[in-house]
């Protein structure tokens, strides 16, 4: 496995470059429509599951059950790619882990 400079693996550093670019999607979907917000619960982690990335939305989804089974409450967002800000097709489908 390829180590950068800084420590951080190259696989590491891919997926934390892609998971900025996914939420800047996201931002820029809720900048378009405030609404969004509303589908996300106070005090919850929010995980976002990329359409268009199998291998992100893979380790997305592990990352995020990994906090459920912690016991933590977590929302997880489908994400699109294609849509552009306000496009119906833009907005999240989400679930979210029941609290107890």
């Amino acid at each position: 496995m390829a180590t950068k400079l800084d420590g951080i693996d190259e696989a590491t550093a891919s997926r934390v470059t892609r998971n900025v670019d996914l939420v800047h999607r996201h931002l820029l979907a809720i900048i378009a429509d405030p609404s969004l917000l509303e589908r996300i619960p106070d005090g919850g982690a929010v995980v976002l599951i990329p359409d268009d990335d199998p291998e992100l939305a893979a380790a997305n989804l592990e990352g995020g059950m990994r906090r459920v089974r912690q016991g933590e409450d977590v929302t997880f967002l489908h994400v699109r790619p294609q849509a552009e800000p306000g496009d119906p097709d833009h907005q999240a489908a989400e679930f979210t882990t029941p609290t107890e």
